[in-house]
């Protein structure tokens, strides 16, 4: 929160996680909506009350909404799933290894792709959650902007990986920096991070 100059947007986000966080501390189970609710009404008191009508918390609030309720019935409708209705889940280590247990015995009972159908459940699975967050926030986008753009029900789909892969290296490279002669190699690995966001 910090980093970014406490914005409305992502204070929401980071109140949302101290709050997780503190629920798993003292063991209790966590409900990412009255986390959102909680956020939503503690902002104003730390922020600014005036911060409730900045558009980009408006949206991010109401994406974040749209996400918790929608996403999981999205993708269970657009998911591959097993005889018990859960989603076949994609493992990048199942790339590297052989076939496991269960994907040899689907194969040979006549399942068959279940590494191709997993791998189609990733790609849907982050499409689910970009469907979702745009249920709330198309509406919101034609009030504001008078204008709503196809291209972001995509866009957020192919900068999945790349920006996941900024937060890494983001990290990576804030932590060797304090590290005496290891400073290089945080310095070589800020290249493709300069890279990846240009692409971005």
């Amino acid at each position: 929160m910090a980093i970014t100059g406490f914005q409305p947007s992502v204070m929401r986000s980071g109140l949302m996680m101290i709050v997780a966080l503190f629920g798993v501390t003292i063991r209790r189970q966590a409900y990412p909506l009255n986390h959102l609710g909680f956020a939503g009404l503690l902002l104003p008191v730390i922020f600014s009350p005036y911060g409730a009508g900045d558009i980009g918390l408006i949206l991010s609030y109401y994406a974040t909404m749209s996400i918790l309720l929608w996403a999981n019935p999205i993708a269970n409708k657009i998911c591959f799933t097993d005889s018990c209705g859960h989603i076949y889940q994609f493992r990048f280590n199942s790339l590297i290894t052989q076939f496991s247990r269960d994907d040899k015995k689907a194969d040979e009972t006549g399942v068959g792709h279940l590494r191709l159908k997993k791998l189609y459940n990733a790609f849907a699975s982050v499409l689910s959650v970009s469907l979702a967050a745009n249920i709330f926030v198309i509406p919101i986008s034609f009030f504001v902007f008078g204008a709503f753009s196809l291209v972001t029900l995509l866009s957020s789909v192919l900068l999945y990986i790349p920006i996941y892969l900024i937060l890494l290296l983001s990290l990576v490279i804030s932590l060797l920096y304090w590290i005496p002669y290891v400073q290089y190699a945080a310095i070589a690995l800020s290249y493709p991070l300069i890279w990846l966001c240009r692409f971005v």
